[in-house]
């Protein structure tokens, strides 16, 4: 069988279907019953000679064939609408999308509240679902447009992917105010000695402040390592750890928590903070919107000095 006999509405059936693993729930999301739901698949199943979802306790799961050509069915999804839609008037006043963005906590407490401020006030239509990102699906869920826009550091050039890099700035180290082993400047050896947090978003054990102090052949003593920025404060202001941080963030918990600050003593590379989408949403008019908007957070935030290296304009 060809494409010219396959009926392209069993497509949204099949990313339903990937998306909820359960009939019920994917019939929901595409707006159809439960027992058209059913029908579709079977003609699936029939199309392509492969049971597709098997049941199980945790729901349908994909067999080997269709976990082989799911990105490829939503990447195509994707396209699809992207072409035909794409050249509607775009008003973003007017306009209604969801966005799906991942982004790690960091961003969440720096340049994305301006971003969200700025969208409730001005495009009512607009609204942006913030999901955690995890390595295992990071680059696929791009490819397969169950997410939008990815905002993270360290990332790499990859295919049908952009990449565009929005800020870089410095690090800071953190600890509690009355930490008695820790003065307003301190040594290499001294910050050795120390015991710190390990900031782990994406499961890698060593970043850039590791990489930065074995290139002298030293490395730290890392006693916890968390997922989420968000927790280092309530980790290290009840011991003697500390935290090295983007000063961004550590400015930020300065104003609010009883702190310290002191420069990392080991030069640490700036970090770059870059925005990725598919090349299928390069010319979306609301994704080039999406894109200025975070821009402009990332702008606003810098010109209250808290950004200290430009982020790069839009072309």
């Amino acid at each position: 069988m060809n494409i010219n006999g396959m009926d392209l509405n069993l497509l949204l059936v099949f990313n339903a279907l990937i998306e909820t693993k359960s009939v019920s729930k994917g019939a929901k999301l595409i707006g159809l019953s439960q027992p058209a739901m059913s029908h579709a698949l079977n003609r699936l199943r029939l199309i392509l000679d492969d049971d597709l979802f098997l049941r199980t306790p945790k729901g349908m799961v994909p067999t080997p064939k269709a976990e082989g050509i799911k990105d490829i069915i939503a990447s195509s999804l994707g396209q699809l609408e992207s072409g035909l839609f794409s050249a509607e008037q775009f008003d973003p006043h007017t306009h209604k999308k969801r966005f799906t963005i991942t982004s790690s906590d960091c961003e969440c407490m720096t340049f994305i509240p301006y971003l969200i401020s700025s969208i409730l006030k001005n495009s009512p239509g607009m609204s942006l679902d913030f999901r955690h990102p995890t390595l295992e699906t990071f680059y696929s869920d791009l490819d397969s447009s169950k997410v939008d826009l990815a905002l993270g550091v360290g990332l790499r050039p990859r295919n049908n992917l952009v990449i565009q890099k929005i800020f870089d700035e410095d690090y800071i180290c953190l600890t509690r105010k009355d930490n008695p082993l820790v003065q307003d400047k301190i040594s290499l050896g001294e910050y050795l000695k120390l015991e710190h947090i390990n900031i782990d978003p994406l499961g890698g054990r060593r970043g850039i402040v590791d990489n930065a102090l074995a290139k002298i052949g030293v490395q730290r003593n890392i006693r916890v390592s968390i997922p989420q920025f968000s927790l280092s404060p309530w980790i290290f202001l009840n011991n003697n750890l500390i935290v090295t941080i983007p000063k961004t963030l550590g400015l930020e918990f300065q104003k609010i928590l009883p702190v310290k600050s002191f420069e990392p003593p080991v030069e640490i590379q700036s970090l770059e903070g870059h925005m990725m989408w598919h090349k299928r949403n390069d010319n979306d008019p609301a994704h080039k919107w999406l894109r200025k908007k975070i821009i402009q957070s990332v702008t606003t935030l810098r010109k209250k000095g808290l950004i200290n290296k430009d982020a790069k304009e839009l072309s």
